[in-house]
């Protein structure tokens, strides 16, 4: 079994970084949109994003690299991206971020359930190669995935969902 979780962890990795990828430069790109190169300095930000933007600046700091935008968006968390479709940013900047990121109609309380959903229950999980095949997750979180790709860029779902690994893996162990 400990074989098995690690195959299935390894599989759901490709399509989890092509997802972190995706939700981190459209949510950038929106954000420059709105507040320009300099958005990590604007006020808008709430407090857990702030504290959030001063680990990454010590970091960058203690290896000696520029504090630019690229350098802090390739440093901050999936959970930094999550957490701005979070209902505290629902006035502030929700509407902006759900209609430039995502392709689709959904409300913000489903949409952050289901991006906490992949950051909570299956990236945290595979990235510390938790037991994933006792939840049963495969299948269920692998179509939350790429529906949430899909949101974004329906080609890109379908181009991951022909590469990846874990149908086949689900299909052979179910």
């Amino acid at each position: 079994l400990y074989e098995l979780n690690i195959k299935i962890s390894n599989a759901f990795n490709y399509p989890l970084e092509i997802f972190e990828v995706m939700l981190r430069n459209t949510v950038n790109i929106t954000l420059i949109k709105y507040y320009g190169e300099k958005w990590y300095e604007e006020s808008f930000l709430l407090e857990h994003h702030k504290e959030k933007l001063k680990e990454v600046y010590k970091l960058l700091e203690k290896e000696k690299k520029d504090i630019n935008l690229n350098n802090i968006i390739s440093n901050v968390s999936l959970g930094f991206w999550v957490d701005f479709f979070h209902m505290k940013y629902i006035n502030i900047l929700s509407d902006k971020l759900i209609k430039n990121v995502f392709k689709v109609k959904i409300s913000p309380f489903d949409l952050y359930n289901n991006l906490s959903k992949i950051k909570n229950k299956l990236r945290n999980r595979v990235a510390h190669r938790e037991n994933i095949i006792k939840y049963n997750i495969m299948k269920e979180y692998y179509s939350l995935i790429i529906q949430m790709i899909s949101f974004i860029d329906n080609d890109i779902a379908k181009y991951v969902d022909s590469k990846c690994e874990v149908k086949a893996i689900y299909n052979e162990n179910k």
